[in-house]
């Protein structure tokens, strides 16, 4: 009787092995057969995904017990663990797709499931053919799993053109390549090379020490869209016109099934002038590695003269595997587990990250290194949501706001992979022959002025932003420029010293100029509100125009702060210089009736096919 109980116990744990590796095996391959892989705490997470594929399953089973009365669950399968395990899984499987997403490949399992479980508990139980077909299956499974983590997919790879141009130039110092960096979301006043305490950015600040620092660069915009437009075009947004869309029109994230966001912008105008495309026409290889998925997205228009475009989205979170997804449910909706729900979306950020961006950047770089090449990278890591991987979690501690040691810690992984990079790029021999740039996009708000986040404000933490240029020969080495420049200045600087011609329709001047036709200014439209801002600089002072509703029949609200006494803007001294007011009030007011959009706005409502056949293909279309 004893060793009939045994054997009932030894079955069971049988049984309970056999359904949590099948389980395990075949949600991981289902996940990855949809390019969901663990791209971050991918340690924690498989250990995270068995340990609740095991809770999962001896619920299952507990239930099983409890309705059957027989602690072994193959009891009610004629014996057959197999047919007991089997039916575990398909049971689990079905249940645990209520929380993920259902796809084709789930169907298929399902599929393949039915007819075995149903086979198992006919007459020919514990048949050589069942156990034949169930191992191949298993062992298929286990095979498409260990080749994912053994070679885990890239994000992008694909879009990469890594075929050479026969009629490359070889690039010389005085007709160099162009690096240009883009750090999205970066305050300058959060990196050490502009006199920041912690040690964010160690790496940067000794290429800074050999290049040319400028301190006040003041972008055209605080997000992501008209900045860039406006470093790819040399045009301030008023004119490019890449930006919110007021009256109607444009596209939104949220409609590019993206993000949600339901904010309308309108993408860059075909008929700019960008300068990718002045490269191109000079014979440069052009190519862009973007991690910002969102408003770097091709139907953005950003992409326009890059051979290589890389706008990769680097997966849907709803293809997680189910005991994850189980998991994430459970700690979202009790508040649990922070820890495991940001390993969870650490794993799903909806852009590629550093290591991401530099695996795809030197295979690009390996394969053009004899051409004279133009490479964009945009690193996106210092964002939203502010989830430090691994050990960086801890790094930066005692911040009156958490979210600046978090973000501080990014950065300092940034930083880290920026020298990855860069010592492959010694490596390849391209540093004495490439003019590099790091520049910002706009920055970001931590509760200055009760603001949060970006696009709200055009004030410094959101519109100062870091610009280091190292040209070959290292001329201006360890230099720093006080002076305020703005971003509109990048362009034509990029084209002179690489020895390009500049259109006569740029809106900024080289930064080694003084005289400029145009005002420095920072814009941002109604974005997810009904009023506008306006920002001017002259020297040392700053205004800003808070446009408000008309509606509320009211004048502008105006700010004024010297920007090198007091760079926080803590105090507000328009009252007592009402001269200097009406001065830049002035120039704000002259650039908006002077400055205006110069292209027809791009027709939204048709997005191409090949965008929609690219967002079908990844799940966002129907």
């Amino acid at each position: 009787m004893q060793i009939k109980k045994a054997n009932k116990v030894v079955n069971s744990l049988a049984g309970f092995c056999l359904s949590v590796c099948l389980i395990f095996v075949w949600d991981l391959s289902i996940a990855f057969s949809k390019d969901y892989f663990f791209r971050a705490e991918t340690v924690a997470l498989v250990l995270a995904e068995l340990a609740l594929v095991v809770a999962l399953v001896a619920i299952l089973r507990l239930g099983g017990w409890l309705v059957g009365k027989s602690l072994d669950l193959a009891d009610h399968f004629g014996g057959s663990i197999w047919a007991s395990s089997l039916f575990t899984a398909a049971l689990y499987l079905s249940l645990s797709n209520i929380f993920r997403f259902p796809t084709l490949d789930v169907w298929i399992v399902y599929g393949v499931l039915a007819p075995t479980v149903y086979i198992a508990v006919r007459k020919n139980v514990g048949s050589k053919l069942q156990v034949v077909l169930n191992l191949l299956f298993f062992l298929f499974g286990l095979f498409f799993v260990v080749k994912q983590f053994s070679n885990p997919p890239q994000p992008g790879r694909s879009m990469l053109n890594l075929a050479s141009s026969e009629k490359g130039q070889v690039a010389t110092a005085e007709k160099p390549n162009l690096l240009l960096i883009m750090l999205d979301t970066m305050r300058a006043d959060h990196l050490q090379a502009y006199g920041y305490e912690r040690e964010t950015s160690p790496w940067l600040q000794r290429f800074a020490a050999e290049s040319l620092v400028f301190e006040n660069v003041m972008s055209s915009s605080s997000y992501t869209l008209p900045a860039h437009a406006t470093l790819f075009t040399g045009l301030f947004p008023a004119a490019h016109g890449a930006d919110i869309v007021a009256d109607g029109g444009g596209l939104s994230l949220e409609e590019l099934g993206l993000l949600d966001d339901k904010a309308p912008v309108a993408p860059l105008s075909p008929e700019a002038l960008t300068l990718a495309e002045i490269a191109k026409e000079a014979e440069i290889e052009t190519g862009a590695i973007c991690a910002n998925s969102a408003y770097l997205y091709r139907a953005f228009g950003l992409n326009q003269g890059f051979d290589t475009y890389v706008d990769a989205q680097p997966l849907h979170p709803d293809f997680k595997p189910s005991a994850l997804a189980v998991g994430y449910w459970l700690a979202s909706k009790t508040n649990l587990a922070w820890r495991f729900r940001k390993w969870v979306e650490s794993s799903e950020r909806y852009y590629l990250l550093a290591s991401e961006i530099n695996v795809l950047a030197k295979e690009w770089l390996r394969a053009k290194k004899g051409q004279r090449f133009f490479l964009f990278l945009n690193y996106m890591d210092a964002h939203h949501p502010y989830l430090p991987l691994g050990n960086y979690e801890n790094l930066f501690q005692g911040s009156k706001e958490q979210k600046i040691d978090s973000y501080d810690a990014e950065i300092r992984y940034l930083d880290d992979q920026l020298s990855d990079l860069f010592a492959e790029i010694q490596a390849l021999d391209l540093m004495q022959n490439t003019l590099i740039l790091f520049v910002g996009d706009h920055g970001e708000s931590f509760g200055e002025h009760d603001v949060y986040g970006h696009a709200a404000s055009v004030y410094q933490s959101e519109v100062h932003i870091p610009l280091i240029m190292r040209q070959p020969g290292l001329q201006h080495a360890g230099q720093r420029v006080g002076n305020v420049k703005h971003l509109v200045d990048v362009n034509p600087t990029i084209l002179d010293l690489m020895g390009l011609p500049r259109p006569d329709s740029l809106q900024g001047i080289s930064l080694f100029e003084q005289e400029r036709q145009y005002p420095m200014v920072a814009h941002l439209g109604q974005y997810h509100r009904r009023r506008t801002e306006a920002a001017v600089f002259h020297g040392a002072w700053k205004l800003i125009k808070h446009e408000v509703p008309d509606f509320m029949d009211r004048k502008p609200r105006i700010e004024l702060y010297d920007i090198f006494k007091d760079p926080a803007e803590v105090e507000n001294i328009a009252e007592e210089n009402q001269e200097i007011v009406k001065k830049l009030f002035e120039k704000v007011q002259n650039f908006e009736k002077k400055v205006k959009i110069r292209f027809k706005q791009s027709d939204t409502s048709n997005i191409d096919e090949e965008t929609r056949k690219r967002l079908r293909s990844l799940g966002y279309m129907k």
